[in-house]
């Protein structure tokens, strides 16, 4: 496999997000090496975007979002999940690819004990629920990737389809097709597909 360096997100986050999927998301946590083929992804722009992190400009939260590409962007949302971005575009010009789910192929079984269980489609199929099964917390936050603690990588098998759609989980910005996600792919999260837009 070939890791993507940080040139490959010196682009904008619109463009990285549809290029993202079918590459492959790995981490290494208390020597537990686990990921697999990323099948949703989220773009977040600057501040005409309004669900992003970057519309109210730059604060002590979002600084990351306006600093140099391919560095780990990861914050609490509602106080109990966790959600991993990576910084897209140029520097000081706010940018991120939220990652949302995960196709899982490395590590199941340490996988499965971190998120208590759940079958194999459940694993890692949200945001939360991918952190929760790669182990990445806010000790993540602010990594120059690669690094030895997560990192992403092209196969080179050529993707599959893909579909456009909006954002979920916002209430603004949301006519944006701002979604990117794995045609009929079942680790998907939770969202019904409907000719290209989700319903």
């Amino acid at each position: 496999m070939r890791v993507l360096n940080p040139d490959f997100f010196e682009r904008p986050a619109l463009e990285v997000a549809g290029e993202l999927l079918d590459k492959y998301l790995f981490t290494r946590v208390n020597g537990r090496k686990c990921g697999g083929r990323v099948v949703e992804t989220e773009a977040y722009m600057g501040p005409e975007d309004r669900a992003s992190h970057a519309a109210c400009g730059l604060t002590a939260r979002n600084s990351l979002m306006y600093g140099p590409a391919g560095v780990s962007y990861v914050y609490l949302c509602y106080g109990m999940h966790f959600c991993f971005n990576v910084v897209c575009g140029e520097e000081s010009t706010p940018g991120a690819v939220l990652i949302r789910a995960l196709e899982p192929e490395t590590g199941v079984d340490e996988m499965k004990r971190r998120r208590g269980g759940k079958v194999l489609r459940e694993l890692a199929s949200g945001p939360a629920k991918l952190t929760q099964a790669l182990g990445i917390d806010m000790r993540h936050n602010g990594l120059k990737l690669p690094a030895v603690e997560i990192y992403l990588a092209a196969s080179g098998i050529p993707p599959r389809a893909f579909l456009r759609g909006p954002r979920v989980g916002i209430s603004k910005s949301v006519s944006l097709n701002y979604r990117f996600f794995i045609k009929d792919c079942r680790f998907v999260s939770g969202h019904r597909q409907r000719g290209g837009a989700l319903q």
